[in-house]
Order: C-alpha cells, then structure tokens, then sequence
C-alpha cells in the first residue's frame, strides 16, 4: 500500500506540469500518435527535481526521461482501457473536487478578517453570565415576539437594579444549569461559543451587560465578570484514585493520602503512576495527559483551578477531588498560545465549520453577484408567489400542480436560465407554517434558493473561471487513473496470482537467503540476583523456571527475550562469541543483561513464507518490466535526441 500511495503521488506531480504545457519548444519524444514538446518535459522535471541554476546534468535529465515515458504510456493506456468512464472513478474524483473546490468558494477578504478576529480571541478568556429565553426549533413570528418582549423586560428591571441579575437567571432562565451556576459559563474563549453569543460577549465590557440578542437557540442576556489573556496551555501527569459513588470516595482518599505522603518523601511520581494509578491509559505514559487550556469545559473545573495554580515545572498538587476520582497533578509544562503562523491553519479550519462561515458565504454571494451579473425578472419572480400560494402550499402533504413547473425565468446568470420549475423543485419540501404571511416564508425562500445557485454555478465553472484549479483536478483525474492501472495490471494481478509467484520465486530463490544466524535469549536482571540466574542457566534451567523462580517476590526482577538474529544485522551480537556461550554484562541503567547463545545456523535458503513480502515486491517489479514491454509496442516511442541535448539550455 505504501508503493502504491508513493506511485499515485508520483503520477500527481508527473500531470502538473503536462497540463501547463503547450506544444512550445523542441519535440522531445513521441508514443503512439502523441508528442511532447520541451516547454511540457522542462515544467515536468523543475517541478519534481531541485537543481542549480546551471541546469540539471544530462545523467538527471536521462533518468528523469526514462520515467516520464513510461509514465506517458501508462496515461494513454488507462484511457485506451476506459478506466475513466467507471462509477466508482467518476464518485471518486467527484469527493476529491468537492474537497479542492472549498478554498476557491470562500470570500478570500471576508475570510481573512473573520480568521484574524478569531485568532485574537483565540489569546484572550472571558468570564461571562446569561439569561437566556428558548425559542423552539422553528419559531413563529408570535414565538420570537414573546421571548424578545420577556427578555427586554428582565434585562430593563436588571439595568434599573429592580431585579439582581444572578437570581433573575437562577429563577428565570431557561437555560437548565443556571439551577447549577447561576447562569455563570466561566472562562472561555474563541470557538467555545456559537459565533453570535462569542461577538456579544467580547464586545460587552467588563462588568457590563448586554442588550437582549438572538441566536438559534432563544434571546440572551449576557453579563461579563472578567476579561484577560489566555493562562497558556499546560501538560500535566496525574496519579488517579477512583470511586464509583460518593460512599466509596473517603477509602479513595486514604489510599490518595497515602501516595501524596509518599510522594513528598521523595519516591518518584512515574513510579507512583505504574504502580497505583487507575488511570490505566495514561499509566502507560507516566501519567501524561494531552495539554489543555483552562477554557476547556471537557476538564473539570477543580481539576483546571488545581493544575494552573502549579507554579514551576515539576511542582505537584496536593489530592483534590473531581466527581469520581481523586488526583495528584504533577505539572509538566505550561507554554502560551502559538504564533498566528502556527496556528493560521487550525484556526482557518474552525473558522470554516462555524457561525463565522455565514458571513463568509454571505460576503462570498454578494461578491460573486457583482462579478457575474445576475438579472433577475421581479415580475415573473411576484406571479410565481402567487402561483405558488394559489397552490394549497399551506397544506402539510402539499404536492406541487403539473402547472407549477414552467420555464418561466425568474433570474439568469450568464448564460444560465433559473426558472419557475426549479424554484418549486426547490420549495417542494420545505415547511410551511399555517400562521406565517406565505409571501414572506416564499420571500426567505426565494433568496436561499438564489444563494444557492450562485454558489453553485460558481462551483460548477471553477474549471473555466481558474486556470490552476482546472489543472488541480487533471492531476487528481489522472493520479486516479493511474493508480486504478496500476493495481489492475500489476499489484492485485501479483497479489492474487500464487502460482506465477511461486514459479518467480522457484526461478530466483537463489537471491533470497538468512545470513548466517545465532538462536539467543536475552536475560534482563536485578544486579542482586545477576549471578544466580546466570548459574540457574547455566545448569540448563527452562526459562519459565527462571522467570516464577526469581519473579516470586519482584515480578520485575527478569524479564527475557529470545529468537533467530542475523549476525551481520544485529549491533548487540558483535559483543556475542560462539565459544562463550552465556555472557553478562552492564547495561549501566541499574540492570544487567545476560547472553544465552544456544545455537549457530549457517546461511541458508528462505522458503517462500519466510519472505513473501519482499518476493512479491520483486514479483510486481518484474510484471511491470513486462507490461512497459509491451505498452512500448502498443505505443511506439520515438526519441528526438537533437530535442533532448536542447533541454534547460535554451532561455
């Protein structure tokens, strides 16, 4: 799999620069009826080659010409072989176009604002309190009215001092933990909120608070407490003792205690960690969690106030209590937030998959109906409402009439028409409420289904609007392509032909063969009992007697490890001799390691089993020689060497 991601990468850069290229400069080489000409060959080998300023050598230029023949051939055959005209290619290169297309469907001056406001953020915590008053899932105009004026109404006896803003939200609000919290979200930053409550909330100075705002999820009111930069983001280890229920949590504590008191007697914390930590993922790494900022609501909150008040590197808690475990915090390292530049990806990601995106879609539209002119037919677009609100589209089974469907136009994009009948494909299974005016509900779905086909017509152009991008998905189309040959005509072929690959390894087993090889175990052991298991092996004791033997009262006292090692590949067995069968020696970490030498195999021959992967790599290799063989007689390579002396030389 490795060689064939390798290969689809090489097919990648190979197309770049053949799509780039036109039939400029000397002819190179032909196959079949095609030619390639110096400008094409020239962009091909700068792309994937680095060389000085005075040119590659012609040694390069010849290797590099070698492949780009074979890889030629390869092109024309998966299109002589129709490999392009397959579902699953065609779904295939649809998933990579929809993936490339995002960077060129984005406000690229929009977007560059809306990353660096969040970026700012990212570096700043806010503390802040709401009230906020539910809207359901699909609101009517009466809904939203209610929850305003019932918001305005706490937020206007808030600001008069009628009401106190903590108990108002204990109260009144329906947010379900303000029972919990008193509507207090504690610090967050960036990214920690929907988009619409994140303005509101760093916008909104300390001690103050906000005017009644809406998000999908009802109206807020927002107080903020406190503002500062970001404490960083600390790695810390922990050693964990659980509980199950609260009755459980004060035997936890005596066992905490007692590894706290061992602790500050100067027994070290991975040793603690290995030996009584119940947090068996991190035991594995010392304790070691994953870094995290303090703005991280996933981590309890006595855990975060506990470890961001470490003040060194090194420094450990006291036990503190989170709602089933009890821990010890060892601080490993706090480092600030990262360098815009570090960060611009991460950030630009979220960016994309949050509410900030709306304005970047919204920015995105407006400009792209300025560049392509959109006309729209106001007439046509009011007789389509009320066609439409004529229609029973009220009812909640509404089937639109065969009437419905027009060619009437009601907006064009270029050349593009976007009619009555598509409007109504469109609405056909939207929601309409009985309460609501249906112009207005016809209106917000008019401009949604224009915005869509903006974006759309966008994506489906991008080829003829950027030349890059139309070059992008060549390269893709034909990595594709060539990847789908290649394990057609060689990696499955040579995968599922046992016979063939017996008979390759019969015709060639004299290249694969074991060096000369040593059969050892390798004894790892407390120095105190070095000499006793030294002589147990020496009197030919089983390893397993040796290892309940020693292991009785210090189950890591030994540990051992044996098989066939190759002499020549192995640095541990030049200190080795034959004709010293059992050697000791000192790791120089508090162990020692003792050498049993038990047998010498001279080299041999491999079985087929024995290096099946490396045979059928030589085996792909060698169906593959045969393939270029016969791809050369099916297209004829013709080299213009008068061509080839010319390359790089010329301005």
């Amino acid at each position: 799999m490795f060689l064939k991601r390798n290969y689809f990468v090489l097919c990648l850069f190979f197309f770049t620069a053949q799509l780039l290229a036109q039939d400029h400069g000397k002819f190179i080489f032909s196959y079949g009826n095609q030619k390639v000409f110096q400008d094409e060959f020239e962009r091909a080998f700068s792309k994937n080659n680095n060389f000085e300023k005075q040119g590659p050598s012609d040694s390069a230029i010849q290797e590099y010409l070698d492949l780009y023949v074979k890889f030629k051939l390869k092109v024309a055959e998966a299109y002589r072989q129709k490999l392009d005209t397959q579902k699953s290619f065609k779904n295939e290169l649809a998933g990579y176009r929809k993936q490339l297309a995002q960077p060129y469907l984005v406000d690229k001056e929009s977007n560059e604002k809306l990353v660096q406001e969040a970026y700012q953020r990212y570096l700043m915590e806010v503390n802040a309190s709401h009230i906020m008053i539910s809207l359901p899932s699909n609101p009517t105009p009466s809904d939203t009215q209610k929850a305003y004026l019932k918001a305005m109404r706490y937020y206007e006896q808030i600001i008069s001092g009628e009401l106190n803003f903590d108990s108002t939200a204990y109260n009144y609000s329906e947010d379900r933990s303000a029972k919990l919290n008193y509507g207090n979200l504690g610090y967050f930053t960036a990214f920690s909120m929907i988009y619409p409550f994140e303005n509101v909330a760093f916008s909104t100075p300390i001690n103050g608070i906000s005017k009644p705002f809406k998000t999908r999820f009802g109206y807020h009111i927002v107080k903020v407490h406190d503002k500062r930069k970001s404490l960083g983001k600390i790695k810390v280890a922990h050693i964990m003792k659980r509980f199950n229920k609260e009755e459980e949590s004060s035997e936890a504590k005596i066992k905490i205690d007692e590894i706290y008191k061992r602790l500050n007697n100067g027994e070290p914390f991975e040793s603690l960690v290995s030996q009584f930590s119940e947090d068996f993922n991190s035991r594995k790494r010392g304790g070691t969690l994953q870094g995290f900022r303090y703005t991280d609501n996933n981590i309890p909150l006595e855990f975060r106030d506990a470890a961001f008040s470490l003040k060194n590197d090194g420094d450990f808690s006291k036990p503190i209590k989170t709602k089933y475990s009890w821990h010890i915090i060892k601080r490993i390292e706090l480092n600030p937030i990262g360098s815009f530049e570090m960060l611009e990806d991460q950030i630009k990601l979220r960016v994309s998959r949050d509410g900030r995106n709306a304005l970047n879609k919204s920015a995105m539209i407006a400009r792209l109906i300025k560049e392509n002119g959109i006309v729209e037919n106001p007439t046509q677009i009011d007789k389509t409402f009320g066609s439409i609100a004529k229609d029973s589209v009220s009812k909640s089974n509404w089937k639109p009439s065969d009437q419905l469907y027009t060619n009437e136009i009601l907006f064009s994009i270029q050349k593009e028409n976007y009619t009555q009948g598509k409007f109504v494909d469109y609405i056909k299974s939207k929601r309409f409420p009985k309460n609501q005016d249906i112009h207005e509900v016809l209106s917000k779905y008019y401009k949604g289904f224009k915005d869509e086909c903006v974006m759309t017509y966008e994506e489906e152009n991008l080829e003829k609007k950027y030349p890059d991008f139309k070059n992008l998905m060549q390269e893709y189309e034909e990595g594709i392509l060539l990847f789908e040959l290649m394990d057609k005509e060689i990696w499955s072929k040579a995968s599922q032909d046992s016979t063939g690959l017996i008979q390759f390894f019969e015709q060639n087993r004299n290249q694969y063969y074991w060096e000369e090889r040593v059969d050892i175990d390798r004894y790892i052991v407390d120095p105190s009992i070095a000499k006793k298991v030294q002589k147990a092996i020496k009197k030919n004791k089983e390893k397993t007697w040796i290892l309940e033997k020693f292991n009785k009262n210090n189950p890591l006292a030994v540990s051992v490890m044996g098989g066939l090692y190759e002499k020549s590949k192995e640095e541990f067995l030049k200190d080795v001799q034959v004709d010293d069968p059992i050697k000791m020696i000192d790791l120089g970490n508090g162990q020692m390691e003792i050498f049993h030498t038990k047998n010498t195999i001279p080299k041999t021959r491999k079985e087929l089993e024995e290096t099946k992967g490396l045979v059928t790599a030589d085996y792909q290799k060698y169906l593959e020689d045969m393939w270029i063989k016969k791809l050369k007689q099916l297209y004829p390579i013709k080299l213009n060497q008068e061509g080839i002396q010319q390359l790089f030389k010329s301005n």
